[in-house]
């Protein structure tokens, strides 16, 4: 038997093969601009970063040995010699580094003669798969240590930890991170008008009483959720200037994830120094369809609310913890969810609740009654934003009102300090002479009436211009509505190849139509499924994107990215409102969509993309000796097929929106139980990769579940589906199979959704007969 690996020398052999192989990069010539040197750069970063790692290994060697002799110690030892073994991803990222520095070394042996530095020796290609083992190998490592180390040491008491567990259950959605976004947009020096007495008076009344109601209100694009981000900001931290720790770590790249978990607002907010009490938010966003119910903001502010010293819910919400014991699914009603809130908050003292974007909710008069009823309780100050929609001004006409309409001076001289800064930091107009950056910021901020969003896709559209004039020319011709200008887009669109107006059409419409945050590797990967098409099923490889930029630059302001999470979507609300009405001419037709039309094509598409050979080629490769840790197998399928997450948790969620009444979807459904059947092994890799992707285990239904086709339609489908399937299926309506799905429609809480149509199909299959 061979000896265990010494984790400590490994980890040192490592460090030294990452400083000779990095130190060899400065020895040739740089590469010419383009693809070739950002994947070198790229590839340097990963090089750096795989020391820092090796650092984090050896801190925690001599946290360990300082344990020595404990059961956790052992396990500890374990885990790192089974990771650092030969088999282990650190080996095998070592010998890969070896093999790259040896490269190097030949072509510097090769140069020895010549006074000059020789061209870098390695092909694009090569490199690129390099990144892709050297990420692979990382994630491995960096599991297994969050696994063993990080959260081992984690051990709570009884009630914490009960606590925690329900949250999980409620499974609320997240929006700190769309709060963190918002306050990236935000330019230094902005946004400031608000918290001065002198100028907004309204806001300081609101904030300096102990309870009380404040409406935010402006029209689209006017940068209400950026002013919502810099009050949370505000309130928290008690400043938004940017030398502050808190605001730097957030804007500097990220460098320290749990620092900035420490220091921001997210699902667990707490009582913080700068906040007068207990602060909550949440915000309603129209490219997550699950953050527009009102169910959903209820939910994730009594979430935020749980939060006390020591909590007991088990004493203060026992009826909630006999639900999660009896294994029972969250409650999901607003009555129900209404009077949990109202219940958690009255465990804090001064509340404070913020809520940005409520015209955005798809039942805005059930959110209103639920948030009057919150304004009864003591001590609860309420801000709110929205556009001035109607049943918005009925509810809070006359009451404390910010109107940014009121306020353009303020907002405008925003825009105009915005465009200045981005101007002077891009790439190409910083050479603009400073006079005439700040001419060309009044035009602009001018036309823009107070949008922030219209500033920003008129300052996008002059990254094109060659000359200053060509800058200047094309300011003057700006449209004054957004839709001339999305127009304009299209046109562009419209010039380029067959193929680049087929990737806009589909990004647009998956960006459309997701009822859930896509990456844009997903994007990148969806863009490619095609429909209408006989087994095998193939994705369109010609669809393929060469780079994430290159999407990014064809579709323009239609689609935005957030570099942090890579999450994209459509570039704002009114992009999709424009997309969604008549279309200006024949030749953009395709560019637009129906509201819902486009959940039915986009349900068959993301079945269809499970259906594909491209999911079997890849698991094949993961197969491969290169990939020996599971892990690694998991993490190469799940970067190969980055759709996979999507459609399986938000592909069939899609079905709920259909109102086409025809059997696409049912036939698409049973092709996959089918294959399910054929390649077993195929779904159990997926499986594992899905459960390992999230860290639980909940997707052993897809191959464990015998009527998946049904399991899948009463949980996701309307009615009318779920009625057409079973009129196919009358076995499903005889003795014990009927009795488990009454029991499959009580436990999803179908009941009364499903009773009609369950009778109805028993009476059709009878008169069948």
């Amino acid at each position: 038997m061979e000896s265990p690996p010494n984790v400590m020398e490994a980890a040192t052999r490592l460090a030294q093969t990452v400083s000779k192989t990095t130190i060899a990069f400065y020895q040739f010539l740089p590469s010419p601009l383009g693809d070739l040197r950002e994947c070198r750069r790229k590839l340097f970063e990963e090089f750096l970063t795989v020391g820092g790692v090796t650092d984090t290994v050896k801190a925690l060697i001599e946290d360990n040995n300082k344990r020595k002799g404990s059961e956790e110690y052992i396990e500890r030892t374990r885990r790192l010699e089974e990771i650092w073994g030969p088999d282990g991803p650190m080996t095998q990222c070592n010998q890969r580094m070896d093999n790259v520095f040896a490269d190097l070394s030949r072509a510097l042996r090769d140069n020895a003669q010549s006074p000059k530095k020789p061209p870098w020796p390695l092909q694009q290609a090569a490199m690129a798969d390099e990144i892709e083992r050297i990420q692979v190998y990382k994630r491995a490592i960096t599991t297994a240590i969050h696994a063993d180390f990080c959260e081992s040491d984690r051990k709570l008491d009884p009630k914490t930890q009960q606590a925690l567990d329900m949250v999980t259950w409620l499974d609320i959605i997240e929006t700190s991170e769309k709060q963190r976004f918002m306050s990236r947009q935000r330019q230094a020096k902005t946004c400031t008008w608000i918290f001065d007495e002198n100028v907004c008076k309204p806001y300081h009344e609101w904030v300096s009483a102990t309870e009380g109601f404040l409406w935010l209100r402006g029209k689209a694009g006017s940068g209400k959720s950026v002013l919502t981000a810099a009050i949370i900001d505000h309130m928290t931290e008690g400043t938004l200037e940017e030398e502050k720790h808190g605001r730097r770590l957030r804007n500097d790249g990220q460098n320290d994830d749990s620092k900035i978990e420490e220091l921001s607002i997210d699902a667990s907010t707490r009582e913080e120094a700068g906040v007068e009490g207990f602060l909550a938010f949440f915000f309603c966003d129209f490219r997550d369809a699950r953050t527009l119910r009102t169910s959903t903001v209820l939910k994730s502010l009594f979430a935020q609310f749980l939060q006390v010293e020591e909590p007991d819910l088990a004493a203060t919400f026992p009826d909630l913890v006999q639900q999660y014991s009896d294994g029972l699914p969250p409650p999901a009603d607003v009555e129900t969810l209404q009077e949990l809130l109202l219940r958690a908050m009255r465990l804090h003292e001064k509340k404070t609740i913020i809520i940005d974007g409520l015209n955005e909710c798809n039942d805005v008069p059930t959110l209103l009654h639920s948030l009057e009823k919150v304004l009864v309780e003591k001590n609860v100050r309420l801000l709110i934003t929205s556009r001035p929609e109607h049943v918005v001004l009925v509810q809070y006409g006359g009451r404390p009102t910010i109107n940014l309409e009121d306020y353009l001076g303020y907002t405008s001289k925003d825009i105009r300090e915005s465009l200045i800064k981005q101007m002077t930091a891009h790439s190409r107009l910083q050479a603009i002479p400073d006079a005439r950056k700040r001419g060309l910021a009044d035009s602009m901020t001018k036309k823009a009436e107070g949008s922030f969003w219209y500033s920003r896709c008129a300052l996008d559209s002059l990254y094109i211009c060659a000359t200053v004039g060509q800058v200047h020319s094309m300011v003057n011709d700006l449209p004054k509505e957004l839709d001339c200008i999305y127009d304009n887009i299209l046109r562009e669109v419209d010039k380029r190849s067959t193929d680049a107006r087929t990737i806009v059409q589909m990004a647009v419409r998956w960006l459309g139509g997701t009822l859930r945050p896509m990456s844009i590797s997903q994007v990148i990967d969806a863009v490619k499924i095609e429909l209408g098409h006989t087994a095998p099923i193939h994705l369109n490889d010609n669809l393929t994107i060469v780079s994430e930029g290159d999407l990014l630059m064809i579709c323009g302001d239609l689609v935005r990215l957030d570099e942090r999470t890579a999450g994209m979507g459509l570039g704002h609300s009114t992009v999709r409102a424009y997309l969604t009405k008549s279309p200006p001419d024949e030749r953009s037709r395709r560019y637009f969509f129906d509201a819902h039309e486009v959940h039915r094509d986009l349900a068959l598409r993301s079945i269809t993309y499970i259906l594909t050979e491209d999911i079997d080629k890849t698991i094949e490769k993961s197969t491969k000796p290169t990939y020996l840790f599971d892990t690694s197998k998991y993490h190469y399928v799940i970067d190969h097929c980055p759709m996979l997450p999507y459609v399986f948790d938000g592909g069939f969620e899609h079905f709920q929106y259909i109102t086409q009444e025809d059997n696409a979807v049912i036939d698409l459904l049973t092709d996959l139980k089918n294959q399910i059947r054929e390649r077993p092994d195929k779904y159990r890799m997926v499986v594992d990769c899905l459960n390992d992707h999230t860290g639980g285990k909940g997707y052993e239904w897809i191959v464990e579940e015998q009527e998946l086709v049904l399991a899948i339609l009463v949980q996701f489908a309307p009615p009318w589906m779920v009625k057409r399937f079973l009129l196919r299926r009358p076995d499903l309506l005889k003795g014990e199979e009927k009795d488990k799905l009454l029991a499959r429609v009580e436990k999803l809480g179908r009941s009364a959704e499903l009773r009609e149509v369950l009778i109805d199909t028993v009476k059709g299959t009878v008169s069948l007969r």
